[in-house]
This record gives structure tokens, C-alpha cells and sequence, in this order.
């Protein structure tokens, strides 16, 4: 299977150093994610180790994450490195991946992940479409969460359609019906919280 690569960013209304102190809490962000178990820390912003576990098409994938941390600048980024193999269905797992926390001025700061990703063998062989959907997944529960965790500047639904706030009732995008096409979009209001 090829290499496929990811970029993505997070408008937060935290500070930089909140961003820093949450991102970096790895047993936190781990819980994130729910495919990877209980993170060992062998060395604190160096090593780490965890089981990732999850069900690809046929095939049921555990394989042991050797996690390093080859790069930190604190607090602005830092660099992951991961890889790991399932010897029980022949497959391999790669993961380089960049965060990088940029202020925003007094609004919060600005979170950029990107990187890439890789699985071998038989699993990559016979489900590949089922693994970028998981890893679309991955991505998209780990930034749901640190969103929560962070606050988030501006909502983002429906393929990065933002949420619109018109006299005190916040307006959410729906998906459009058939019979309006691809680009249309209707909005629906509610309350703001």
C-alpha cells in the first residue's frame, strides 16, 4: 500500500500553552483515540509504547506501537514516529506524523497536524479502502476530542462548513436533499448553548 498523507488544523480559543500542555499529555490523547490501548511511557516526551487494536474488513489487527519522539521544540512542535507489526495476519504499520501549535493572537492558537501513514501486507493487500476509512476516522476522533478539550474557534461540520450565528440562534448546516443537488445548502436554526 502507498504512503498516504494527512494535514489538517484546529482554530482553538485556548492559549498556546494550554494547547501544549493538553497535546502533550499523551495518556489523555491516547484515550482519544479509540483503537489504541494503554500507552507505556518508557521515557517522558521520548518513548512510548502501546497496542493498537481494531477490525479491518476481515481481519482482526493487534499490533505492538513502538512510539519515539525524535523532535520537541517546546512549546510550539513536536514529532512523532510510530510503527509496529501484527505477526498473526503479516502486517506492518508505519506512522510519521508533525504537530505544530502557532499562536492566534488573543483569540487561542492554532493547531496544525499533518504527516503520513503506511500499513503493509495482507491487511493493506485485501482491505485498503477500509484502511484510509479508518484512518480518516482516527483523524477525525482525535480532533473532535481535542476540540472539546481546547474549545474550537469555529465549528466545523459537514466537509468544513462552519456554523453561522444570526440573531442569537446558531444556524448548522443540513445535508442537502437529492433534489437540490451537490451545492446547495439549507440551514437549520437552534438555540446557541
Amino acid at each position: 500500500m502507498a504512503t498516504h498523507r494527512f494535514s489538517r488544523t484546529l482554530a482553538t480559543t485556548s492559549d498556546a500553552g494550554t494547547c501544549w500542555a493538553v497535546l502533550t499529555d499523551v495518556g489523555r490523547v491516547a484515550g482519544w483515540v479509540t483503537v489504541a490501548g494503554e500507552v507505556s511511557e518508557i521515557e517522558p516526551l521520548a518513548r512510548y509504547a502501546t497496542v493498537l487494536m481494531d477490525k479491518v474488513g476481515p481481519f482482526k489487527l493487534k499490533a505492538d506501537l513502538d512510539i519515539k519522539v525524535p523532535e520537541v521544540a517546546a512549546p510550539r512542535r513536536i514529532r512523532i514516529t510510530a510503527a509496529g507489526e501484527d505477526r498473526q495476519v503479516a502486517s506492518r504499520i508505519a506512522i510519521d506524523a508533525t504537530l505544530e501549535i502557532k499562536d492566534a493572537g488573543p483569540g487561542g492558537a492554532g493547531v496544525d497536524v499533518s504527516g503520513s501513514y503506511s500499513v503493509t501486507g495482507r491487511v493493506a493487500s485485501m482491505a485498503s479502502s477500509q484502511v484510509k476509512r479508518k484512518a480518516e476516522k482516527i483523524l477525525e476522533e482525535f480532533f473532535t476530542q481535542a476540540g472539546q478539550e481546547l474549545g474550537t474557534a469555529s465549528l466545523q461540520l459537514f466537509a468544513g462548513m462552519p456554523a453561522m450565528a444570526v440573531g442569537g440562534r446558531q444556524l448548522w448546516p443540513k445535508r442537502p436533499s437529492s433534489r437540490w443537488g451537490p451545492r446547495r445548502v439549507a440551514w437549520t436554526g437552534r438555540a446557541a448553548r
